[in-house]
């Protein structure tokens, strides 16, 4: 009788993948059931929350205020329900239509930037103002700088301090920010600097990054509080670490500096400059080439220098096209192109930068004239896209 004799290599194959096949079956049986115990887990979580809404909807469409209120910021969120800007905007004037200030408040910002509503700035205006009358701060802030700008009404420098005013006494921190720039400034009363350092303080201490901001170049210059460089430094560090480039390159100036009581520490002022200007702020690009061509908190290096002016002079930032051209001219940072040393003093140059033209004109007599065209060609080029906003 005939019969299949098994080969032994492959037997031995068979042997030893037994039970590493059987391994494998038994964590794939415990991951399925570990997939179906989530899977089940989730599907009762989403039916939860879908007889949540329908209670909720049913609670709002039976005029409860509290529901109304829950379920637009639900859909206007879209945190946990699929957003939908147009049913918060229902909800929301179901709320106001019961006469709820903090719904008008939400409708105003709706109207005011088209979300959800047709742009509308005079149903805006009117919307704010019912909430603002109510005494909802945020809607007495948003309503002064509307006045200020004359959005959705004619520009009024005295409702505008009115009712900024009002916002700011309630603790708003926008309308203490504002109001103290308008008191800097002279509009809607008379100039006070110390009042509006005052106004500054109050916002910066709620954390308002921009207050943060004019507080320490208020300690810095001694305008209306008495200077204090160290306490400016703190202030521009908070701001700072809220991601603005100004503050970021400001505090990176005064460490890289060390003046006015402050350490030097180039490395951390090096640090925050580079912040800024990864954040595309041109004059911090311009200032961190600076610091690399010196090698002051960072290692020096051309290339980098020359990357960094190049960052800055494509923004039109005249003095890194001055700074790019002398390193062209001189292959510092990169090879000699004199074509392009020209065609960036050129640029530089119709922006007003003297030393550009002058270096310009220094550079002609070494220029032939093919490399003098093509420096015209190449600058011109540049002025067409930064036109079209394609630089």
């Amino acid at each position: 009788m005939l019969r299949s004799l098994p080969r032994p290599a492959t037997g031995a194959v068979a042997l030893v993948c037994a039970p590493l096949l059987g391994a494998a079956l038994l964590v794939g049986a415990c991951s399925t059931g570990a997939d179906l115990v989530a899977a089940e887990r989730a599907e009762a979580e989403d039916e939860a929350r879908r007889a949540e809404l329908e209670a909720l909807e049913a609670a709002a469409a039976d005029g409860d205020l509290a529901s109304q209120m829950r379920l637009a910021s639900l859909y206007y969120d879209g945190r946990t329900v699929p957003r939908d800007r147009g049913k918060a905007a229902v909800w929301y004037r179901a709320a106001a239509d019961q006469g709820l200030a903090e719904a008008y408040y939400s409708l105003g910002i709706m109207l005011e930037d088209g979300d959800g509503l047709p742009e509308d700035a005079v149903a805006a205006v009117a919307a704010y103002r019912v909430a603002a009358e109510a005494g909802v701060a945020e809607a007495q802030t948003n309503l002064g700088l509307m006045a200020l700008r004359g959005a959705g009404m004619e520009a009024d420098m005295n409702e505008a301090y009115r009712w900024l005013s009002s916002a700011a006494e309630l603790g708003a921190a926008r309308a203490q920010f504002m109001l103290g720039s308008m008191i800097a400034n002279g509009r809607g009363t008379s100039p006070d600097a110390a009042a509006a350092v005052e106004w500054y303080e109050r916002a910066a201490r709620q954390g308002l990054g921009p207050a943060q901001e004019l507080l320490a170049a208020a300690l810095l210059t001694g305008e209306g509080v008495q200077r204090d460089p160290g306490l400016a430094a703190r202030w521009l560090e908070l701001a700072a670490d809220q991601g603005s480039g100004r503050a970021q390159e400001r505090l990176g100036l005064l460490l890289v500096e060390g003046a006015d009581g402050i350490p030097k520490d180039a490395p951390a002022g090096a640090s925050w400059m580079l912040k800024a200007a990864e954040g595309g702020t041109p004059t911090s690009q311009f200032n961190l080439g600076l610091l690399y061509i010196r090698g002051d908190g960072v290692p020096e290096d051309d290339g980098e220098a020359f990357r960094w002016f190049s960052a800055a002079a494509e923004q039109g930032l005249s003095e890194a096209q001055t700074r790019l051209g002398t390193m062209c001219e001189a292959g510092r940072g990169t090879r000699e192109d004199l074509a392009a040393a020209a065609s960036w003093y050129m640029i530089a140059g119709r922006e007003g930068n003297l030393g550009a033209l002058r270096r310009l004109e220094a550079l002609d007599q070494r220029l032939s004239p093919a490399q003098r065209q093509a420096a015209q060609e190449r600058a011109l080029a540049w002025e067409r896209a930064r036109a079209q906003g394609t630089r």
